[in-house]
């Protein structure tokens, strides 16, 4: 990148023309210098960041604490606003599916819902997910249970009126 000593400008017709002039090889030799010594200072940063960051790992793991120093870790800001969701939108699997339910034709099978849920992201077995779901719904008297799964068939469910 030409600096502001590199630079020549030359007096063509009415304005002038800012050209860059190369540097000797003697200034790009100083510059390649100048750049390692900056990167040989940088490597020494990075292991003495490395040795803290072990160093400290070793000490949470003698507290038993997750890697804190002294075994303190920070803390979320429990003074943060919360996230604002849309009203009346689902806020989970379990919405989800209740808002669901009654579109449903009775009685269905946990394994109903999978196809409709494509927006939501499950962190685990996306079948196991719904199907506790559905359990938890129908504790909370939500669906009901119709027919009683035998040789490999889920459950069947309603919406309980």
């Amino acid at each position: 990148m030409p600096t502001v000593r590199n630079l020549k400008i030359a007096a063509t017709g009415d304005a002038p023309v800012v050209q860059a002039v190369p540097p000797t090889i003697t200034e790009a030799r100083e510059r390649i210098q100048e750049h390692q010594h900056a990167i040989a200072g940088h490597e020494q940063a990075i292991e003495v960041l490395e040795e803290y960051i072990e160093l400290v790992g070793k000490l949470g793991s003698l507290n038993g604490s997750g890697g804190g120093v002294g075994g303190m870790q920070r803390r979320k800001n429990p003074h943060q606003s919360p996230t604002v969701t849309k009203i009346g939108a689902p806020t989970g699997l379990l919405e989800a599916i209740r808002a669901l339910a009654p579109k449903m034709p009775s009685p269905f099978a946990a394994n109903d819902f999978l196809p409709k849920l494509h927006g939501i992201q499950f962190k685990g077995d996306p079948k196991s997910a719904v199907r506790d779901a559905v359990l938890s719904l129908r504790k909370k008297e939500v669906f009901k249970l119709v027919e009683i799964g035998k040789g490999g068939n889920p459950n069947r469910y309603e919406v309980q009126k």
